[in-house]
């Protein structure tokens, strides 16, 4: 803040970066409009256009009087705007790559489910729940699990937590369950984007009228984590890995999003080079 100050050294300066960075975000804002008349409202593209054009034309001409102010100060917010761009292509291009990776080493769950119905491991006593994005794919951790310990717990539930496009989701239509076979058994948890995901309580590892459907004292969690690896001379550039590697480390943790007992999570993965 203080080197933006000594930077600026006059209002009208700062004039110039808040000009911009208004105009900006009408434009932004106005495009945003059309993108949600045309296919979100379902309006013509005659119709939208009539509508948003206007109000369009009307915002470049502010934003184009104020961008001719950037070397006056009017480069701040466009410096800031590229940074966070810069980081959040980082992010999406850098997830890309470790998805595809799963991806190579996934199998679907009911090859798998076959497989093992035909050459059964040794079982273990509990409950296993593995946490995955893709439920129709074998997680990673409960790959990872076999081919380590070898073993299979008695109930293993493959479970997918989903973000619904509204901020409630009402409490009976929180679970899709469906099973598998007599080993898996597969459920995705909804949520609305105004509500913190609690999957103990969703599971009924939580008491729900006096009466828990799974013994939480015989449950454990199993979460894939990957090792984030840079690498030069593939995936992105070095300073782009850098950077993801530092995003990765400081995402949230879905032991605490997912209200998960820290004592009770195993995190199981590989390396991965980006």
């Amino acid at each position: 803040m203080l080197v933006l100050v000594i930077q600026f050294r006059t209002s009208s300066a700062m004039a110039a970066a808040y000009g911009i960075a208004v105009t900006g975000t009408m434009v932004v804002t106005t495009l945003l409009a059309y993108i949600v008349v045309r296919h979100r409202w379902n309006w013509g593209r005659p119709l939208a256009l009539a509508v948003i054009l206007p109000f369009l034309t009307l915002d470049l001409i502010f934003f184009g009087a104020n961008i001719l102010r950037v070397v006056e100060g009017g480069w701040v917010p466009l410096v800031v705007a590229g940074v966070i761009g810069l980081i959040i292509y980082t992010w999406n291009r850098g997830r890309g790559i470790v998805r595809a990776f799963e991806a190579r080493q996934s199998v679907p769950l009911a090859d798998l489910a076959a497989a093992l119905a035909k050459r059964p491991p040794e079982r273990v006593e509990g409950t296993a729940v593995f946490l995955t994005a893709n439920p129709d794919s074998a997680p990673g951790a409960l790959l990872h699990n076999l081919k380590h310990n070898k073993v299979l717990h008695e109930k293993n539930l493959i479970v997918s937590v989903r973000t619904a496009d509204r901020p409630y989701v009402e409490p009976h239509e929180r679970s899709e369950i469906r099973r598998v076979d007599d080993n898996f058994t597969i459920i995705v948890l909804t949520y609305g984007f105004m509500e913190s995901p609690d999957v103990p309580r969703d599971l009924g590892l939580e008491a729900v009228s006096h009466k828990k459907v799974l013994n939480p004292a015989k449950t454990s969690y199993f979460i894939g984590r990957n090792t984030i690896k840079p690498a030069a001379n593939q995936g992105m550039p070095l300073w782009q890995d850098r950077i993801f590697m530092f995003l990765q480390r400081n995402a949230s943790d879905p032991t605490d999003f997912l209200k998960i007992p820290p004592g009770k999570v195993l995190e199981l993965g590989e390396q991965v080079t980006v």
